[in-house]
């Protein structure tokens, strides 16, 4: 009987979680709305770097990344849900992800890298105004969280380009995202 308890509320508890949760995201190719021309506009710096962290081991997974970038993100008090996406990509290669963000939520967006990669470039985009919101470069073996307070809901475009990847490797990214009111 106990069991049964544990485990309708832990049911009840994912339910919750899944409906308070401000961002929608998922991989795709890239979107038709984005632009390769896009130049930094209002809004668009490096400025908003929340967090850094990074891992010795040159042969770690990527999940220990993302392991590290939640725990450092629930230490900022930001929710995170569990959810992350992780991929691999090869030389000059993309992966785009498409978010729709609130207004008046503040969001930490975490990306990494691992050893595999000299660096990824990350770019957020703001479909509705054409503009690179944010942008910014990620070493080896880390990952960087910035910090996004969309002005408006609205879908956003975060790509990822894999620089330097080497020759027989598996050049891994993460994402994942923390947010609160």
């Amino acid at each position: 009987m106990k069991f049964i308890k544990y485990v309708i509320v832990l049911l009840l508890g994912i339910m919750i979680l899944s409906a308070v949760n401000p961002v929608m995201a998922k991989a795709k190719k890239k979107p038709s709305a984005v632009k390769e021309s896009f130049k930094p506009q209002s809004g668009g710096s490096r400025e908003n770097l929340l967090l850094f962290g990074s891992v010795s081991n040159p042969n770690f997974p990527i999940e220990d990344l993302v392991d590290l970038a939640q725990l450092n993100l629930k230490g900022k008090s930001y929710f995170f849900n569990g959810n992350y996406q992780k991929g691999e990509l090869k030389e000059n290669n993309s992966a785009y992800i498409t978010l729709t963000l609130y207004k008046g939520v503040k969001y930490a967006l975490a990306v990494g890298a691992n050893s595999a990669l000299t660096n990824l470039t990350v770019n957020l985009y703001d479909e509705a105004t054409n503009t690179l919101v944010h942008y910014d470069t990620i070493g080896k073996n880390s990952y960087k969280a910035f910090l996004i307070n969309a002005d408006h809901t609205g879908n956003y475009y975060l790509k990822i380009t894999a620089n330097g990847v080497k020759p027989d490797k598996k050049a891994e990214w993460m994402y994942l995202y923390g947010f609160k009111n």
